[in-house]
């Protein structure tokens, strides 16, 4: 909630099998997150670089796992530049006059990832702090399978006794020696 005093964030990231909860993980934690912007995997580059810079909150994405392709090499540049203040991403924007128009995205800010496996990009790794689910007996764990009402409004409550605390505490936070 308070990101924006930083100089770089890490992505918080649950790693796992197929079932173990990364999606349910994605969905409790962002619910609570400073402005969160919830995506799947399917999605592409361009939408994500707009996004971003314009609610610079919480990025949360599930389902990180791309493989090799040119859609991952896109969307790791900017998840790898994304950790830290000043580092935007050029695109080139067609113009009315047919032409085109350099702008800048900012995508700085913090991000929650949900993928089976590592990443290859070393850079990209290095920049997660990854929780790695645990294997459960679906019969010892009682997880429902739907979060109604009552988890949304428990959520937006949380998150105004957060943005409460934000408006509080923020001027006071001092980052760095």
């Amino acid at each position: 909630w308070v990101h924006d005093k930083f100089e770089a964030v890490p992505y918080l990231r649950a790693i796992g099998d197929l079932g173990t909860g990364k999606s349910r993980f994605l969905q409790v934690v962002g619910s609570v997150a400073c402005r969160p912007m919830m995506v799947g995997g399917a999605t592409t580059s361009a939408p994500v670089f707009r996004l971003i810079d314009l609610v610079h909150g919480t990025f949360v994405m599930d389902e990180a796992d791309f493989g090799k392709s040119d859609l991952w090499d896109e969307l790791s540049k900017i998840l790898t530049m994304g950790y830290s203040r000043g580092l935007t991403g050029l695109r080139a924007e067609r113009n009315a006059k047919d032409g085109f128009d350099i702008m800048s995205y900012d995508t700085f800010g913090p991000k929650l990832l949900a993928t089976r496996k590592r990443f290859k990009d070393d850079a990209l790794e290095s920049r997660c702090l990854t929780y790695t689910m645990p294997l459960l007996d679906p019969d010892e764990v009682k997880v429902p399978r739907n979060l109604g009402p009552e988890f949304r409004a428990q959520a937006q409550r949380l998150r105004n006794m957060l943005l409460l605390w934000r408006f509080r505490s923020y001027p006071r936070i001092k980052v760095g020696g």
